[in-house]
């Protein structure tokens, strides 16, 4: 059972695609309101009619949490695409629903194995603000492989933040492959509802002393966390 904003994300989805054949929307749900529980309504609808569906992440947390999700709450068992759980779950290319690690599915041989079986009717991109805005990525080279088919799958993105730290916003970047935000809302929304805690903040430590110039920074811009630990 769907709680009302993840219902109306999913009933958002479901309108923008029918409205337009070349939308690929964003639903924006924050951090803790449950973007799984769409990800995974969304892959059982289409799977009810026969459609194939991947469902793509950067991690493989968000990959074990797609799949959790889909045995729990649905009669689907995901095929997995995942070096990192390949130890936990064989790796499977045939399945009607798909969970894979973008690194993955995208080397020459696991994509192959995969596209024998069908093009998917559905692409779910989880934390789809991680998708760079530059030509020569993987997501670029999937999506291109699908462009090339006979017909192409319906690209949908779940993020709780629709932006880059490099780059902006998700929607209207030249190099976007998304087309709008279909369905947001909010933490206070989620918060006054009761579906999150409240904010508790604690006084700062102080950062005198820290040697700011020996943190090294992610490609997200984040500081490197074995280095902040020892700072």
């Amino acid at each position: 059972m769907l709680r009302d904003y993840q219902q109306a994300a999913v009933d958002a989805c479901r309108d923008r695609m029918i409205e337009s054949k070349h939308a690929c929307p964003i639903l924006v749900i924050p951090t803790g309101g449950g973007k799984t529980h769409v990800i995974a309504d969304l892959a059982r609808r289409v799977a009810d009619r026969g459609g194939r569906v991947l469902i793509t992440a950067h991690v493989r947390e968000l990959l074990e949490q797609a799949r959790e999700k889909m045995v729990r709450y649905t009669d689907l068992t995901p095929g997995v695409i995942c070096a990192g759980l390949s130890r936990q779950h064989p790796q499977t290319y045939d399945a009607q629903v798909t969970v894979a690690s973008i690194q993955s599915l995208m080397t020459p041989t696991r994509w192959q194995r995969y596209i024998a079986h069908g093009v998917p009717r559905l692409v779910l991109i989880d934390e789809c603000h991680l998708v760079p805005f530059r030509k020569s990525t993987r997501y670029r080279a999937m999506l291109d492989a699908f462009a090339a088919c006979p017909r192409s799958p319906r690209i949908v993105g779940l993020t709780a933040t629709p932006y880059r730290t490099v780059g902006g916003p998700l929607v209207g970047h030249t190099h976007s492959i998304f087309s709008d935000v279909a369905y947001e809302v909010d933490v206070a929304t989620l918060m006054d509802a009761g579906h999150l805690c409240d904010v508790v903040s604690a006084p700062a430590t102080s950062a005198a002393g820290v040697d700011w110039s020996t943190l090294r920074t992610t490609s997200m811009g984040d500081y490197h966390p074995e280095d902040a630990a020892r700072q």
